[in-house]
């Protein structure tokens, strides 16, 4: 088999959704393991400002609006699809709205974007 047929194999639609199956899997433990250790320790409380939850609201309906597309959108998995889509909007509206963790990634994303310098 040519390399370049080995390529295209491995960026099949199989081989992608499900890396990509894997990876919102991987996120939502390491967050829920990330909550777990945040609820053992005492830290400061935070309340989230108008700002950050139209970031956190934005970044929900982005992620939201991929997962949902490219799930109808892949071949893959056919007959699971229904499920899929489902524990996607639950993973990421626990990984929005739920976790301290990944908001907390989230919103520093965001700002860290408004503070980047651009060179003309």
């Amino acid at each position: 088999m040519s390399l370049g047929k080995m390529v295209l194999e491995a960026l099949s639609d199989d081989i992608v959704f499900g890396v990509l199956q894997l990876f919102i899997a991987i996120l939502l433990i390491i967050a829920v393991l990330n909550d777990l250790l945040k609820r053992l320790s005492s830290g400061p409380v935070v309340r989230r400002g108008r700002k950050s939850w139209n970031y956190l609201n934005l970044a929900y309906g982005f992620a939201l609006l991929i997962a949902v597309e490219l799930t109808s959108l892949t071949d893959a998995f056919q007959g699971h699809k229904t499920i899929i889509v489902l524990f996607d909007i639950a993973t990421i509206t626990y990984l929005a709205f739920f976790n301290s963790w990944s908001r907390n990634k989230i919103v520093g994303f965001f700002a860290a974007s408004e503070t980047k310098e651009e060179r003309h």
